[in-house]
């Protein structure tokens, strides 16, 4: 045991407690079998002695038997002699002295090694008595009568003092002895009893109270834990438990106590990160205004508010894609931080400025009208203002609607109507602001039922090709069509290229419409050929900028003319003079790409866009269009007259042929000729006509061919005589094309 060490029933450790019980019931049982060693070495000195007694006492008992028996054999065979009996025969002596040896040696067998002098005394007696009667058997019929009779007296003597005094004595003497020895035996049976159950009771006494400090400290000790689990379920962490009575369950409390401490900075941390999680799920984190989450639930409760009139703002950059497709993202993304920084100028403090996403922003005014139209023209201005990013000036502007709450107005009614105006503002001309009217949400939904009806359009087959002659203005002789696309609604009739071809544009299915129009114009002019094909008409369809930019239109273009046999240079492709110059490296390549097919080009509007003679040298086309705004007052007006001519000299220069749209009169018609237009089309000579009327001329045509003789149509002038304008079809010339001018 170490030094200053303490021996106690209580110890702190639950190991020690058990230790404890486990070594009071190893020394409970090592006491047990001690004292029932003990007890029963007492018990067996003290049986010994009962025994030994209870011995002698019988031994006794059966000397006195066998004296009495002996003396009585004596005396009869002394009578018997005395009478004159013949004394007995060998036989009878030889049994007689046996009967004396054995009573002789039984009690000195019985009584040996005694030392109490009246045992002593009985033993001399009866050897004396013994021999005497040896001698009395030995010498009958050998000695005189008086010598036996004085032997057979001397016995006698000794017989009676054995039978009278000494073995009386004995054995009360040994009676007491035997009471004695019983007496110890009892009372040493009676302390040993004693003594184990004051050992069992002290033993249980011990046992039950150590097993109840035991069980009362680890009810304790497990209450404690019990305690601290149940406070930190609850997500008290800030308690500790305290564990006094055992070191294995106070470790188990520090455990718990270290758990708690690391779940408490953990959740803390994660407080901290919650915090900062929620500012980010309700802040752009660009520019760091709320984000539309935020915004949304602002106006919700605005409207629910006790306020008066709730207005929000809608904002919209104007060609923010240009900024970012020209400088790169980050100048993007660094525009937009000053245009953040700018709205927040230009609101007031109270006001709620986000960045929904994107180039969109918006702001939640709690003001009455005029506030709000101040803060719109406050707003227009000041994104009109050029803006300074990366050593670069940038102009962008915004389109902005704004709306007020009405009665019955949400937050996603509100920022719906909003949004509407917006819209409005876009195709106001941008670069302005509109307040939502009710109108405006009628003619939105109004768009999205046309925007639906629109893609199910081909599938329906609600869609029409026309073509509209292109004629030699000097005959009038039918060179080629310009594929024209007619829709008529189920329900709403015929709607307006005008209206449906933007439409698409916007809505993604020029694509599919673009590449139907394409197939449908090459089976057409396939027809064309098989009819006439000494005369080379050509079919003109016109490309959006959406299917020029697509990787899989020049795929498209050799799939249309393999399915339907027209020869290559039958087609003409007509592009806009604004979508060539979008990309002029990318358009040069895919117009090689299509020039190499075989097909010819036209720039189609020519005139209204920005190119220049070093571009059209560059552009591998074959025709150029006059624009029908210029072809409108050529016959009265010399400016635009002069620049017909210009354009009508350049194409000469660069070997190009020019085709006039729009043409409209007969003095059109006259001035540029006399310019040196070759080519010309509009409602002088033909609307667009459906293609079962053109194969029926071109049938007729055919007949007259093969009634004159020639192969193939060759020498066959195709005329206007065959082809009526349809006074239904109410439509503007040029309306039809796949691009929106």
């Amino acid at each position: 045991m170490a030094p200053g060490s303490v021996i106690t029933l209580r110890p702190r450790s639950l190991r020690a407690r058990f230790g404890l019980v486990l070594a009071l019931l190893v020394g409970i049982s090592i006491v047990n079998i001690g004292l029932v060693s003990w007890s029963g070495q007492q018990r067996d000195v003290v049986l010994e002695e009962l025994q030994g007694a209870i011995g002698r006492h019988n031994t006794l008992n059966e000397a006195r038997a066998w004296v009495d028996g002996q003396q009585q054999q004596v005396r009869t065979l002394g009578d018997l002699l005395g009478s004159g009996t013949e004394d007995p025969g060998p036989d009878e002596k030889s049994r007689l002295f046996a009967a004396v040896d054995a009573g002789r040696d039984s009690l000195l067998v019985d009584l040996a090694g005694t030392t109490d002098p009246a045992l002593v005394s009985i033993l001399e007696d009866a050897d004396s008595l013994a021999g005497f009667w040896q001698s009395f058997y030995r010498d009958l019929g050998r000695t005189p009568v008086h010598t036996l009779n004085e032997l057979r007296l001397r016995a006698d003597s000794i017989a009676d003092r054995l039978l009278v005094r000494e073995l009386p004595a004995a054995i009360r003497a040994q009676s007491s002895r035997v009471q004695l020895a019983k007496a110890a035996f009892e009372a040493s049976d009676r302390r040993w009893y004693r003594a184990v159950r004051t050992i069992l009771l002290a033993s249980v006494l011990a046992f039950l109270a150590i097993s109840w400090s035991t069980s009362r400290d680890l009810i304790g000790a497990t209450d404690a834990l019990k305690t601290g689990a149940d406070r930190f379920g609850s997500a008290d962490l800030g308690y500790r438990v305290n564990v006094e009575n055992f070191d294995e369950l106070a470790e188990v409390g520090d455990r718990m106590n270290a758990m708690a401490s690391r779940l408490q900075r953990a959740h803390e941390e994660l407080a901290v990160r919650n915090e900062e999680l929620a500012h980010l799920a309700f802040r752009d984190p660009l520019t760091k205004l709320s984000n539309r989450a935020l915004f949304r639930e602002r106006v919700e409760q605005a409207l629910h508010g006790e306020t008066g009139s709730v207005a929000v703002l809608l904002i919209d950059l104007d060609n923010f894609k240009a900024v970012n497709d020209t400088f790169g993202h980050n100048t993007g993304d660094r525009l937009l931080v000053d245009v953040a920084g700018r709205l927040l100028h230009t609101t007031r403090g109270c006001d709620t400025v986000a960045r929904l996403g994107g180039d969109e922003f918006a702001i939640l005014l709690d003001a009455k009208q005029e506030i709000g139209l101040a803060v719109a023209e406050r707003c227009v201005a000041s994104l009109r203002r050029p803006f300074d990013v990366d050593d670069r000036t940038i102009h962008v502007g915004a389109s902005i609607g704004l709306a007020w709450s009405r009665d019955s107005d949400t937050a996603d009614d509100l920022l719906r109507n909003a949004d509407v105006a917006m819209y409005a503002a876009k195709e106001n001309g941008k670069g302005c602001y509109r307040v939502f009217a009710p109108e405006m949400h009628a003619a939105l939904v109004d768009r999205a039922e046309m925007e639906a009806a629109l893609r199910v359009a081909s599938t329906n087959g609600e869609f029409e090709l026309q073509f509209q002659p292109i004629v030699e203005l000097a005959t009038e002789s039918i060179v080629g069509y310009e594929a024209l696309i007619r829709w008529t609604h189920p329900d709403r009739g015929a709607i307006p290229p005008a209206v449906f071809i933007p439409m698409a544009e916007q809505c993604g299915v020029i694509l599919p419409i673009g590449r139907w129009v394409l197939r449908q114009a090459c089976l057409e002019a396939a027809r064309w050929e098989q009819m006439l094909p000494a005369v080379p008409i050509t079919v003109s369809v016109n490309v959006s900028s959406q299917q020029l930019e697509h990787p899989d239109f020049v795929h498209d273009l050799e799939a249309a003319l393999r399915s339907s046999g027209l020869s290559a240079e039958r087609l003409v492709l007509e592009i806009t003079e604004s979508v060539i110059m979008r990309d002029s490296a990318l358009n040069l390549e895919r117009l090689r790409q299509m020039k190499r097919i075989g097909v010819r080009l036209a720039i189609d509007d020519f005139g209204t866009g920005f190119s220049s003679l070093a571009y059209l040298q560059r552009f591998p086309v074959d025709v150029i269009k006059i624009d029908k705004a210029f072809v409108n007052s050529v016959a009265i007006s010399a400016n635009d007259a002069a620049l017909a001519r210009t354009i009508i000299m350049l194409s000469e220069t660069l070997r190009l042929k020019t085709v006039a749209e729009g043409i409209e009169y007969p003095d059109q018609k006259e001035t540029l000729r006399s310019l040196g237009c070759t080519l010309g089309q509009g409602f002088l000579f033909s609307a667009a006509v459906p293609a079962s009327e053109i194969r029926a001329s071109l049938r007729s045509h055919a007949r007259v061919a093969r009634a004159m003789g020639t192969r193939g149509g060759a020498g066959v002038h195709i005329g206007l005589t065959k082809l009526d304008v349809h006074p239904s079809i109410d439509v503007s010339p040029g309306d039809g094309k796949l691009h929106s001018a």
